[in-house]
């Protein structure tokens, strides 16, 4: 992901170097902004990246949990409403599942799924969406990476005992 992600830069900034741009300016100092502006992308991503799956990150946004409750599985995830996703932070407890925006948002988005209310979790239609079952109500759909590990742990953990 992160590959495809510069690669685009490198395009975007090699049309750059080439436009009036590079022209303008002589080849030389074309070519010589562009690879300055693609390494300054290239790290920005880097640093955002790190930051963004960092355990910091995960602390700050963690749920308060119960006496009884533990954290199973944490990664970074989309909410999909209707065709609108918005990213940020999956929580996978013994008790429930919690998503919580990012910062990105300037309103705060938080959705907490009872692990008993879930009927299945399956594998969704997109290649990294999940379609969470709810008993008695519309399904809830995620997108994440390990889609195929968290469709397992959820099913594991809504049939274990408490």
């Amino acid at each position: 992901m992160i590959k495809q992600k510069i690669s685009v830069f490198f395009i975007i900034f090699f049309i750059f170097t080439i436009s009036g741009i590079g022209i303008t300016f002589s080849v030389t100092k074309g070519l010589l902004l562009g690879t300055i502006l693609t390494i300054a992308c290239v790290l920005f991503l880097f640093i955002f990246t790190k930051i963004t799956n960092s355990d910091t990150t995960f602390q700050k946004k963690k749920p308060e949990l119960g006496d009884t409750e533990t954290i199973r599985l944490q990664s970074t995830a989309s909410y999909q409403i209707d065709t609108v996703t918005i990213g940020g932070f999956l929580f996978l407890t013994n008790e429930r599942l919690y998503f919580v925006s990012h910062n990105f948002l300037q309103i705060p988005m938080k959705v907490v799924i009872p692990l008993q209310e879930i009927a299945e979790a399956a594998a969704g239609t997109c290649k990294h969406q999940i379609v969470l079952q709810i008993h008695g109500k519309k399904p809830e759909y995620f997108h994440l990476l390990d889609r195929d590990v968290w469709i397992q742990r959820i099913n594991l953990e809504k049939q274990a005992p408490e």
